[in-house]
């Protein structure tokens, strides 16, 4: 199994990498990824309703007063 997993990587294009990166890391940090893997995939429609409130969620961040990790580390003397 391993040997397969180390292949289908080894085929990846270089901009893919980092998305199978981050997908074995949550693997290995989550107890629960099992039974993320195991779960059926979500069928239903993605409606108007969700669009607007990811749009509204969106509008939101970008009001918000918020610091980038460089600017938080830089006022805490981090």
């Amino acid at each position: 199994m391993r040997e397969q997993v180390m292949e289908a990587v080894s085929q990846l294009a270089e901009p893919q990498l980092e998305g199978a990166l981050l997908f074995l890391r949550a693997m290995t940090a989550s107890g629960s990824w099992p039974s993320l893997v195991a779960a059926e995939l979500d069928d239903e429609p993605y409606g108007e309703r969700e669009l607007g409130e990811d749009a509204g969620t969106l509008g939101h961040l970008e009001r918000a007063n918020l610091l980038t990790t460089e600017q938080l580390s830089r006022e805490l003397g981090l």
